[in-house]
């Protein structure tokens, strides 16, 4: 049985996807607040691996790191296991300038679903604000408890970390396009949003498992 105490990141994330659901079943969260809910949040998680990038006093093995490439700003293709060994100023620079230009990119195509799809209202400030504070509560817990208080920095290392919200982010870029496919059909029946916040619930928790944010990657080895 999930126990949150076990696992705080993991009780993070079904926190934050529960109360989405309890927003759109007891508030009527529309689709344009719940995504931009949803990007906040992605840009959270960014702020809160840099700030672990930074902390981090492992070493990463590059025979245990994916063979993904990535396009930092202003550089051509690079491959992340090259990032191996490099300090971690460095690892935090090349994170910044992959996750920023894709964090933009999603932020102007969610701002934009209202003018480009008839009958969607912009989202609401107030439950974007509140959902901002409270988005960023639960990661400085998560930071404070997990990372610091249980000496993940110490077995995390900062290219791990630099790839461990990409899943995180892909799922909220197919959220985003799925989720407008009913509303361009059907408008924005309550079903249709709390099917997407469940399906994005459990593509989060999939991405946890397969090593998310919770240090449980390649760098935690048998003794």
């Amino acid at each position: 049985m999930f126990d949150p105490r076990s696992d705080p990141t993991l009780g993070a994330v079904l926190a934050g996807n529960a109360a989405a659901l309890a927003g759109v079943v007891l508030f009527g969260f529309d689709l344009h607040t719940l995504l931009v809910v949803y990007w906040i949040e992605t840009g959270v998680i960014g702020a809160s691996i840099a700030a672990k990038i930074r902390r981090s006093e492992a070493t990463d093995d590059p025979n245990e790191l994916p063979d993904w490439e990535y396009s930092p700003m202003g550089g051509g293709s690079r491959s992340v296991r090259e990032l191996a060994g490099a300090s971690n100023r460095t690892v935090l620079g090349q994170f910044l300038g992959t996750y920023a230009v894709f964090w933009t990119l999603l932020g102007a195509i969610v701002i934009s679903i209202p003018d480009d799809v008839a009958g969607i209202d912009p989202g609401s400030p107030l439950v974007v604000v509140a959902a901002t504070v409270g988005l960023a509560a639960t990661h400085v817990v998560s930071y404070r408890v997990e990372y610091l208080g249980r000496r993940e920095y110490e077995r995390t290392g900062p290219v791990a970390l630099m790839i461990a919200p990409f899943d995180h982010l892909l799922v909220l870029f197919v959220t985003v396009w799925l989720g407008s496919i009913p509303v361009r059909l059907f408008g924005e029946p309550v079903g249709a949003l709390v099917v997407m916040v469940l399906a994005k619930t459990y593509a989060d928790v999939r991405a946890h498992g397969h090593g998310g944010t919770n240090g449980s990657g390649p760098e935690e080895k048998a003794a």
